[in-house]
């Protein structure tokens, strides 16, 4: 009987400490699974986080470059409309005359008068030549005048004057080609699309230059012939440009990409700096931010966490392989 109750005692004991080896199996598993499960979760989160740090680095990264390139443009072209004047400046005139009292014609020589304070903007420092455009017709009595006189008085603001006196002539045409013109352009002159007429135009002044001091206030234009026949008159203040300006007129594309390019590169440069500036952190906060976003942290408490079931379980595996497979002292006792 004795026997058989050891023999009953050693059973349940063993199955016993099978049982709770196994239970702690299983929560020991169990722990393992959801820490893996916390980790996947983790890193999932984390990629997530990643992907959506992309994108938004992206779309700050692209509209910071189309800011960068908008500002660029528009600096440029705010320099460039201060820096360049006018190239051409056309202003028309009307010529005044006194007519004959005996009979049809001028009996005065034409002329005619131009504000420069209120119609012309003559930029200080800058060189321009001054000229007369005439539309005068193809006519039998334009073409027998041949050369005439034409005059330009600038008034400034101290009451002295500035003159100049040029002539003008009109296109030599012979009667062959005047009537081989005709008979071609027949059409368009019957249409009224073209008209038999000449440019004629009278330079007056080169590298002209208005004294902020004493400025231009009006000109005085006259014709010194009463014969001339004129449809239309107009003054032309074309700006003569020399340096950076010639380069800027000459090379427009050239010169608008390398300073598009280099207002690029400065706010560029002034926009990463500033970036590089704001981002540097004290020591302590460093170290704070880096233990908090790498998650080190949450792995060594999870590791501490798993060596320390391990250790119970190694521990009672342990003292039960160092206690024999005997029944208790009592049953010993009743034996």
């Amino acid at each position: 009987m004795g026997a058989g109750k050891r023999k009953e005692v050693a059973g349940k004991t063993m199955s016993t400490a099978i049982k709770e080896r196994i239970g702690h199996g299983v929560d020991l598993t169990k722990k393992k699974a959801q820490n893996v499960v916390g980790r996947t979760k983790n890193k999932a989160e984390n990629i997530v986080m990643r992907v959506i740090r992309m994108i938004y680095s992206s779309i700050e990264s692209f509209l910071t470059f189309v800011l960068i390139v908008a500002l660029s443009v528009f600096l440029y072209a705010t320099f460039y409309y201060t820096f360049m004047p006018l190239q051409l400046q056309k202003h028309p005139v009307r010529l005044q005359f006194e007519p004959c009292r005996n009979g049809p014609g001028v009996c005065s020589y034409p002329n005619a008068s131009l504000s420069l304070n209120k119609k012309i903007i003559l930029s200080k420092g800058q060189p321009y030549s001054i000229s007369l455009g005439l539309e005068v017709p193809e006519s039998t009595k334009n073409q027998d005048l041949g050369m005439f006189m034409a005059c330009m008085d600038i008034n400034l603001e101290d009451g002295s004057q500035v003159s100049s006196c040029q002539y003008g002539l009109l296109e030599f045409k012979s009667q062959f080609l005047s009537y081989l013109e005709t008979f071609v352009l027949a059409p368009l002159f019957v249409s009224g699309t073209s008209k038999q007429k000449q440019q004629v135009l009278i330079n007056f002044f080169s590298g002209y230059f208005d004294d902020p001091q004493n400025s231009a206030t009006n000109a005085h234009i006259q014709i010194q012939s009463k014969y001339l026949q004129v449809y239309s008159s107009e003054v032309l203040i074309f700006a003569e440009f020399t340096g950076l300006r010639r380069i800027l007129i000459d090379h427009p594309w050239l010169s608008s990409c390398a300073g598009v390019f280099g207002n690029f590169i400065l706010l560029s440069a002034i926009i990463l700096s500033s970036r590089f500036g704001s981002t540097e952190f004290p020591s302590d906060e460093v170290d704070d931010i880096d233990a908090q976003n790498s998650g080190l942290q949450g792995r060594i408490i999870e590791d501490t966490d798993l060596s320390s079931d391990e250790d119970d379980i190694l521990k009672s595996e342990v003292s039960e392989t160092r206690t024999p497979n005997r029944p208790p002292s009592a049953t010993c006792e009743e034996s």
